[in-house]
């Protein structure tokens, strides 16, 4: 049954990358400029994230 789990799992790239915007609309609500630094604070747990997307799907 896992192996049937496993084998047909897929990732909504819609739903990818959430995580930035549940962090951008605060800032642009409180007029907040420092997306550059959000960003960058993010940028190696996002990579880490892509990594598995990029698995399943051919981007290359």
């Amino acid at each position: 049954m896992l192996n049937l789990i496993f084998d047909t799992k897929f990732y909504d790239l819609g739903f990818w990358g959430s995580e930035i915007y549940n962090e951008v609309c605060p800032m642009v609500r409180d007029y907040k400029n420092n997306f550059a630094s959000l960003l960058e604070s993010m940028q190696s747990k996002t990579e880490k994230q892509y990594e598995t997307v990029k698995e399943y799907y051919a981007f290359d």
